[in-house]
């Protein structure tokens, strides 16, 4: 971000396509940032029961589409699609930490994976469930109750990443009263499910 910032603020004859993509690289650091000191901030509350979550009727697909949306604009044209059933019931849920969660998994999905990232939001047994899958490598089996853990990252060391994002994100959907589990996706990839009541 800083390196983005000196070269437009040094290059007065900067072509308009590469203003543009130093632009582009300063507001999606400027996303990445925020979204860690909110993950941070949201972890260190929880440490000390001190995050307080309001359990109220939620439009989970609406929240869906809201994540879906903030994704392409900050992913430069990475396809992001969501699929939302037929007479969804609402979810009960904090929609603002449903947010945080799902923007959590589409950002390790945009990170990890390849290719297109898939929401889908259905109801299941009286429990609203959204999927968040992608086409990247997969994860072991073995390995799939570790990368909840704090800090914990399966990824390169030059792949960006705390290792709290899935931490805090089963954190917050267990506070919730729901549960958020991963297992291979149809095709090859990951799939995140997050689980919730019905309201």
């Amino acid at each position: 971000m800083r390196g983005a910032g000196e070269a437009l603020r040094a290059g007065a004859a900067l072509e308009p396509e590469t203003r543009e993509r130093l632009l582009d690289v300063i507001s999606r650091a400027t996303d990445q940032l925020g979204r860690l000191a909110d993950d941070i901030l949201a972890t260190a509350r929880l440490d000390t029961d001190r995050l307080d979550l309001v359990i109220a009727p939620c439009d989970a697909g609406a929240v869906a589409e809201e994540v879906a949306e903030a994704a392409r604009t900050a992913s430069s044209g990475r396809s992001i699609s969501v699929g939302i059933a037929d007479g969804l019931p609402p979810a009960a849920a904090d929609a603002g930490r449903l947010r945080q969660v799902l923007a959590n998994l589409v950002d390790n999905a945009l990170l990890h994976g390849s290719g297109a990232v898939e929401l889908r939001v259905e109801e299941a047994e009286g429990r609203v469930r959204i999927a968040v899958s992608d086409a990247g490598p997969g994860i072991p089996a073995e390995q799939r109750e570790r990368i909840f853990e704090p800090f914990e990252r399966l990824a390169a060391a030059e792949v960006p990443g705390s290792g709290l994002g899935l931490h805090l994100a089963r954190e917050l959907v267990d506070g919730m009263g729901g549960d958020l589990s991963v297992a291979d996706a149809p095709g090859g990839g990951t799939t995140f499910t997050v689980s919730l009541l019905a309201a």
